[in-house]
Parts: structure tokens; sequence; C-alpha cells
């Protein structure tokens, strides 16, 4: 799915982006992207997965992955942008680009306290504190079918 941002892909994984994702994992020493890789089945067979890509030199280069877990009428959803491409705005566009094309109450994010990053993106595109308990702050934003 194209975002508003030209430049911008989300598509559905691949069995071969996993590859790339372990690669980005570990230039980012991104731990708990590690974990889940290493997870059985990952995420190659999950239909809520979605790699993030960006256009550079004609060529589109995977940067990172969304991965939603849907429960009720809302998702429940994990992000990942590699070190070198944070801080330009580009999960906020895929995030954005999910809220749209996805019809849900709510959409999720189990955020840890210390990653300032991960949650000043959440509260720049309006999420708002649902709890906080063991180091982590769950972040909640209304879908579009909210009521």
């Amino acid at each position: 799915m194209k975002s508003n941002d030209s430049r911008l892909l989300l598509r559905s994984l691949k069995s071969e982006d996993v590859q790339n994702l372990r690669f980005l994992a570990e230039t980012s020493r991104d731990e708990e992207l590690l974990y889940k890789l290493s997870r059985s089945p990952f995420p190659a067979k999950r239909k809520n997965g979605f790699g993030i890509f960006i256009l550079e030199k004609g060529r589109w280069r995977m940067i990172g992955y969304l991965e939603m877990e849907p429960f009720a009428k809302a998702y429940s959803v994990y992000g990942f942008i590699a070190k070198q491409y944070r801080r330009n705005h580009y999960m906020s566009s895929a995030l954005e680009t999910i809220f749209s094309s996805f019809q849900a109450t709510c959409f999720y994010f189990d955020v840890d306290e210390k990653n300032l990053p991960a949650i000043c993106c959440l509260e720049k595109i309006g999420a708002r504190v649902n709890n906080v308990a063991n180091g982590k702050k769950t972040y909640y934003v209304k879908g579009s079918s909210f009521s």
C-alpha cells in the first residue's frame, strides 16, 4: 500500500524479507526484533506484517516493518525502523497509512518508557496513554470506526 509520502511503500511481508529484517535488527542492535525473528513461524506467514520500504536510487530498500495483531475490533501494533532511517518521519507516515487503511476502533502500542523516540513519534501523531505498568506505556490511537 502506498503512503502519502511517494518515497514510502508498505508491502505484506514475504519470506525473503525475513533475512533483510534480521540484517536490520542486527545492525541496529534491536534485541526485541531479534527475539521476534527467532520465533517460529515469523513473520512471513502473518497476514498483518508489513515491510516498510523507501525508494532510494531507483530501488525499493527495506528500512523497517510493522506487525499488527488483531483482537476484537482493534490492533496491537509493533514497529521498527532501522537506526540510520530514524528521525525522518518514515514511521509516522507508515502509521498514518495503516490508520487510514484498516477499520479498527483503536490501535495499541506497548512502548518501553525509556524509548523516547517512539514516545515522541506516538505523541506527535496524537496517541494517548492508556496504561503504565512494568516499565511500559500503552498508547492508543482511535481508529476510523471508533464509536
